[in-house]
């Protein structure tokens, strides 16, 4: 990397340095809406102040790799700025790393280079090694290079811990340079070289755990430590409404009830109240509190900090992944319904909706229930809020489905054979029929909401139906709302035997004799981990079918397949028609779709990708993986 290329990085990302800013001389610091300097007096410490200080010290757990991460201004970066004001230099040399805006356009190697730059300029030692290049390694010759070059300047590093802190990890928006990099902390975490087990790591950022740190297989190999909202007393903050007011108590308590203890809505909302109120002999405080709240935060919003911490929440749902944009109208439903129905809605952590809604800080736990996080956010991120945004969130989208995707029976069949009992590093190591839930949620979601610009809809429900014993099943769900996805699984278990073929004859011979008799095409979709037992059966099943049907557009079999075990050559064969089926006129009939979990477009893309080009051919990974079958 060249030297300008490395300051400009160093001058985008970098806030290294022994002080921080000191605001003295009012009893509440101006609230700035970044971290508050480690001496701030309104700092109101939590349970999460002593675990990380101890999990640095390392006196309850030998780990050395954790992760804060929590809803935006939650207090991740102030904690750390907190702790570091607590570490004894004589003991601890540290790296704080703060990624303050989406970092993007810089490659793999490029990125390491700054990483290591970074931390050499920290490290005080003589004859430090040359920064490798990496420009051609593949990712684990990398790893190594990274490992041997790290030993190497810790080697002569005096005894003490060096604690390297990553804030605002989620603004590493290259998925694939966060993945590595999560993977290569994981990896240095757990070295076992003695000049590496100097190290240790705080990530902090605005993301779900699962969905940061799984992909790179570290899921549960980092202690989590966890940010809770202000409770309690809160010494800190009564000293400063102690001057507006002769019972500070009782106003803080006003405000929590306004905020339910989100910690930048509550400084924000003491700051008006020392500012603007005069309380000590009002006793229609309450009343006051709410119409400063509803003038300064709700109607008027002209603290340009208290817009910006809005507009974070909205970002996080408008600025996601594009991949995970059905997830994301799904979590906006969600919060819609919560909004409607509050307290009604009971907390499942399985469910992506529900930990989507508490990362972005809109929902929060109560008991065992998910709501709006606080009355300020109930009034600020309405209903009408919602629609906006999803429509936001479409307009990423740049797919328009064919017509004929509409107007369909949909069948979901899904796998129930004993493999589904086994863990999987594609799932995090989780059991498949547990992990499996989640990924319907959004399917169901995206199919029951996809419509036409006419109003048109693919179905008002799907049928859910499950195959693995060498009959057909004597059951049949039908969905007409993704909250009932989760309780399938729990009222079925797996079973033995991968046998498709006697459920998707009686599933084909069901939409036959009733959705095609109604002039409605049909989608139904198998989930397997595996390959079937019964699989010529499986493919006489489909010549038959297809010699039944007037054109291939009348019915789509769509194949999923997931899990670390799968081979998907038998299927990709399938879909490319390779046996050439042919329809009741006689000409080629390609029903056949098949994808792998981890590598599909969205759900409806998959449902689409042949409508209108049966020929459109096998998924861009698959003509990389098997060139054999398109040669």
């Amino acid at each position: 990397m060249s030297q300008k290329k490395l300051n400009s990085f160093q001058e985008l990302i970098r806030r290294l340095g022994d002080r921080f800013p000191k605001i003295t001389g009012r009893s509440h610091p101006e609230i700035t809406g970044g971290f508050l300097p480690c001496d701030a007096p309104n700092y109101v410490p939590r349970t999460a102040d002593e675990q990380l200080y101890k999990f640095i010290q390392r006196t309850e757990t030998r780990s050395r790799a954790c992760h804060i991460l929590a809803a935006p201004q939650m207090g991740k970066s102030s904690l750390i700025v907190r702790t570091i004001g607590r570490l004894s230099p004589d003991r601890y040399i540290w790296i704080f790393i703060q990624f303050d805006r989406p970092i993007a356009g810089i490659t793999q190697p490029d990125f390491l280079r700054w990483f290591l730059q970074i931390v050499c300029d920290r490290i005080n030692v003589s004859n430090k090694p040359a920064i490798p290049e990496m420009g051609t390694l593949v990712s684990e010759e990398r790893f190594l290079e990274v490992n041997n070059f790290l030993k190497s300047v810790f080697r002569d590093v005096e005894a003490k811990d060096i604690i390297i802190f990553i804030d605002d990890i989620h603004q590493l928006i290259d998925r694939e340079i966060q993945n590595f990099f999560i993977r290569l902390i994981g990896e240095l975490s757990e070295s076992k070289d003695e000049s590496l087990q100097k190290l240790i790591f705080v990530i902090s950022g605005i993301a779900n755990p699962f969905d940061l740190l799984t992909s790179a297989g570290y899921n549960n190999k980092f202690v989590g430590i966890k940010l809770e909202p202000l409770t309690g007393d809160c010494q800190p903050l009564l000293a400063g409404l102690s001057t507006v007011s002769d019972r500070p108590s009782i106003v803080l308590n006003q405000i929590l009830s306004w905020t339910r203890g989100q910690p930048f809505l509550t400084q924000i909302l003491c700051e008006l109240v020392t500012k603007q109120l005069k309380l000590k002999r009002d006793s229609n405080l309450k009343a006051r509190i709410a119409a400063l709240v509803k003038t300064e935060v709700i109607e008027n919003r002209r603290i340009p900090v208290l817009v910006n911490h809005f507009k974070r929440i909205e970002n996080w749902f408008v600025s996601g992944v594009p991949e995970k944009i059905d997830r994301t109208l799904y979590s906006l439903s969600l919060y819609r319904k919560i909004l409607q129905y509050p307290q009604s809605c009971e907390f499942s952590d399985r469910s992506p909706g529900h930990q989507d809604l508490l990362i972005s800080g809109l929902g929060a736990k109560f008991d065992s229930t998910i709501d709006v996080a606080n009355p300020i956010y109930k009034q600020v991120f309405t209903a009408e809020w919602v629609e906006k945004t999803k429509q936001k969130v479409k307009q990423q989208r740049c797919f328009m489905p064919s017509p004929k995707i509409y107007n369909r029976d949909v069948y979901l069949l899904i796998d129930q054979s004993g493999s589904m009992v086994r863990r999987d590093p594609e799932f995090n190591n989780n059991i498949r029929w547990k992990a499996l839930p989640e990924v319907l949620e959004g399917h169901v979601y995206r199919i029951l909401e996809e419509k036409s610009m006419d109003g048109k809809k693919i179905c008002d429900e799907v049928v859910i139906t499950f195959f693995s014993p060498n009959r057909p099943c004597d059951k049949n769900i039908y969905i007409q709302d993704t909250s009932q996805v989760p309780g399938i699984f729990d009222e079925n278990h797996p079973d033995s035997g991968t046998y498709i073929a006697p459920t998707l004859e009686q599933v084909i011979n069901q939409w036959l004799a009733f959705g095609r008799a109604n002039n409605r095409g049909a989608f139904i979709i198998i989930y397997t981990d595996g390959q079937f037992d019964d699989r010529d059966k499986f493919v006489n099943l489909i010549e038959k079918t297809c010699a039944k049907l007037k054109s291939q557009e009348e019915l789509k079999i769509v194949i999923v397949g997931f899990g670390s075990e799968i081979n998907p050559k038998f299927y990709l064969q399938l879909d490319m028609n390779a046996s050439g089926f042919t329809d009741s006129k006689g000409e080629s009939c390609n029903i056949v779709v098949f994808d792998l979990l981890n590598k599909m477009p969205s759900i409806i893309e998959l449902l689409d990708r042949q409508l209108e080009n049966p020929d459109a051919g096998l998924p861009t990974w698959a003509k990389d993986e098997y060139p054999e079958l398109v040669s």
